[in-house]
């Protein structure tokens, strides 16, 4: 196989799932407004860590999420950091452009959040659920 396309199956199987999780949050974002309250949230997680260095933090744990998944040869955390990097990288766009992620999902009892968080969220389960379901003496 071709180092060409070694970096094409690298990137194959989890970018398509990066690039849905944009996508689709993205769309529910800007649909949002119109039916729910939404909520901007300048903080890095659930409102926290309000600082100026946002930004800089989440594009930095981004770039390494990228580095790391990359390498992974298995299927299941290829797709646990797909989830991440889309709804990190959502997330990030929304900082980019309107100053804030922009949350529309309340639940009431859990602080507000969106379709990106749900995707991150989702993602470290995945990998949590790699590194304690995975037979011992087995590495990824």
């Amino acid at each position: 196989m071709s180092l060409r396309q070694r970096k094409i199956n690298r990137f194959s199987l989890w970018l398509p799932a990066v690039l849905f999780v944009i996508t689709l949050d993205q769309i529910l974002k800007n649909i949002a407004p119109k039916f729910l309250s939404v909520y901007c949230n300048e903080g890095i997680a659930f409102g926290f860590a309000k600082t100026p260095y946002s930004q800089i933090i989440v594009l930095a744990v981004l770039l390494i999420l990228v580095f790391y998944a990359s390498g992974s040869r298995e299927v299941s955390t290829k797709y646990g950091f797909a989830l991440i990097l889309g709804g990190g990288i959502s997330n990030f766009i929304d900082r980019l452009t309107a100053g804030c992620v922009r949350d529309f999902i309340d639940l009431g009892f859990f602080p507000s959040f969106n379709l990106a968080d749900a995707a991150i969220s989702a993602g470290v389960g995945i990998l949590i659920a790699f590194v304690i379901l995975r037979p011992k003496g087995e590495e990824s």
